[in-house]
């Protein structure tokens, strides 16, 4: 594989006379490397792959209660998505819409709400904001572990720098980082620009967080929406989109089947005089 933008027709590859093959894709640890650097032959490979599982998960749903089918979620569907999520996170616009299609379509199918209800109230179901903050979570677990040197920096030490070691009095941003500058305009969605980006936009108190584990706790309590309070029906405390529909989208189709049949059942058994 080449890695290159051009059109043109690059020279052969011989080994031990042998030539190689040129191929526009290459598979390595799972993720699928395009020779232009893009991530759409990646992310299609996720959608389907997803897809999939969410057809079985949509099989499960009619006789399935609500927290078996959110347990094969979290065990089968959401590690597709965390898997190398900090490496192709840099993907264009239309790939994240994607994604976020497939993760709102078995939310949806967890929750038992209908194909119309609005993006918005199954995120507040799922205690989140946007697909987006979830998203940014496993970047700052990984930028927090090399901050409290859990795991090795893969990137030279000078490369992330807080205003405090060059600043010789105090400011109210000393904690932040200085955003590494690349002369290509590509760079903007590189890791560094983009954690560092993401790390500065986080409040202070955050950001003075004494341990890496008192951090993750603050960063899922600022990403998390916090859980709202509905009616008690039947002692049990649904989700927005439940009580706006009551049933499940299947109850109502087999109660409307019911109901049909009950109907001609009777026109056909009434006498006629």
């Amino acid at each position: 594989m080449t890695i290159s933008n051009q059109r043109n027709i690059h020279p052969p590859l011989f080994f031990n006379n042998a030539h190689l093959p040129e191929t526009d894709t290459h598979k390595h640890l799972r993720l699928i490397f395009h020779h232009s650097l893009s991530w759409h032959t990646h992310i299609l490979h996720l959608h389907q792959k997803v897809m999939t599982k969410i057809g079985c998960l949509r099989s499960f749903s009619n006789s399935s209660p609500h927290h078996s089918l959110l347990t094969i979620d979290k065990t089968n569907i959401l590690p597709i998505f965390d898997y190398g999520s900090i490496i192709y996170d840099n993907c264009s616009d239309s790939d994240k819409r994607l994604l976020d299609k497939a993760q709102l379509s078995a939310a949806k199918i967890i929750l038992g709400c209908l194909k119309t209800t609005s993006s918005s109230d199954v995120l507040l179901d799922l205690h989140f904001k946007t697909f987006n903050h979830c998203r940014k979570i496993p970047i700052l677990r990984y930028f927090s572990k090399i901050n409290f040197r859990i795991v090795p920096c893969p990137f030279p030490m000078n490369v992330f720098r807080s205003f405090s070691e060059f600043v010789p009095y105090t400011l109210r941003h000393n904690l932040d980082v200085q955003i590494p500058l690349f002369k290509k305009s590509l760079a903007f969605h590189f890791f560094l620009r983009k954690v560092c980006s993401i790390w500065n936009s986080l409040p202070l108190e955050i950001k003075s967080s004494p341990s890496h584990l008192n951090f993750m706790n603050c960063i899922t309590s600022s990403y998390h929406v916090a859980k709202h309070s509905t009616l008690h029906l039947w002692g049990v405390n649904p989700p927005l989109t439940s009580v706006r529909c009551m049933v499940r989208p299947q109850s109502i189709k087999i109660s409307i089947k019911n109901l049909v049949i009950t109907v001609i059942d009777q026109c056909f058994n009434t006498q006629t005089f």
